[in-house]
Order: structure tokens, then C-alpha cells, then sequence
């Protein structure tokens, strides 16, 4: 990845795959090195948009509130990691690290020449390591059929 394309790996993931990662040239950051364990996520997403960072993350209430404000929507790249609160065989650390090696690098060309802001997830599909760039209208669309279930 170039400089162009700066990451953020959110604290609720391994910071030891960031510092892997960081070794072997990707330009990622965690939480933990930047000082960022804590941060609300009101306080932190506006942070990693003007830093220009790419947020990493696992977080579905902080996914839920990046998609009701317009300015996140628009203007922070991220990628949701699918699989580590799985109950039958969660991820293992060795096995998040073999995700982000071989599927950072797809996202980059397409981040660094984004007119807005894109989203993506990243799973294993079976054996295969996935980024897949998410539906914005069917992510809105679950989001809102969410809400209707939990107003009844």
C-alpha cells in the first residue's frame, strides 16, 4: 500500500496484527499506538476523517452509528471484519492476520481514487479470505428494517 492509503485498526481488534502489518510496509496504525484506547466512537470517527484514515473495525453498534450521520457516510472509508464473535470456530489472531495480508491491498486502489466514501467487509468466505465492497442501499435498507423490529 503507498501513503495514500493510511489504516486505522479500531481497539476492539488485535493490535498485534497492526505492528505485523506495520513491519512488513503496510501504513496502519492502531488504538494502542496512537494513543486512542477509550476514545468514544462520536469523538473518534470525526478524528479518523480529518487524519485521512481508513477505519478497520468489528464494532456493529459503531457501524450503526457511522451510518446515521451523513458526513461519516460520506466522507470515512471503512472495513467491517466479520467472523471473530462467530460461536462456532471464531477467529484466531493467526487467521485475522492472514485476512488483512491478503485483502488490504485490494481495497487500496480502489480508496485512493474513491470519489466518496466506500465500505467494505472483510470475511472468510469458507477457506478464502474475502474484501467484499458492501451495499450502501442494502446495508440502509437492513438498517432501517432493524429499527421497525425493535420499535414493535
Amino acid at each position: 500500500m503507498t501513503a495514500s492509503c493510511k489504516l486505522y485498526l479500531d481497539e476492539c481488534l488485535p493490535h498485534q496484527v497492526a505492528d505485523a502489518l506495520k513491519l512488513v510496509g503496510f501504513p496502519i496504525e492502531c488504538a494502542l499506538s496512537m494513543g486512542m484506547i477509550g476514545w468514544q466512537d462520536e469523538d473518534l470517527l470525526p478524528e479518523l476523517v480529518r487524519l485521512g484514515l481508513t477505519w478497520i473495525t468489528k464494532d456493529e453498534e459503531a457501524r450503526r452509528m457511522h451510518l446515521a450521520s451523513s458526513e461519516l457516510r460520506t466522507k470515512l472509508h471503512a472495513i467491517w471484519v466479520r467472523g471473530f464473535d462467530r460461536k462456532s470456530e471464531p477467529m484466531t489472531l493467526r487467521g485475522f492476520h492472514h485476512l488483512m495480508t491478503n485483502c488490504l491491498h485490494r481495497a487500496e486502489g480502489q480508496i485512493e481514487h474513491a470519489r466518496g466514501a466506500l465500505w467494505f467487509e472483510l470475511y472468510f468466505n469458507g477457506e478464502r479470505p474475502t474484501l467484499a465492497p458492501l451495499d450502501r442501499q442494502g446495508v440502509f435498507r437492513r438498517l432501517k428494517r432493524r429499527q421497525r423490529r425493535a420499535s414493535r
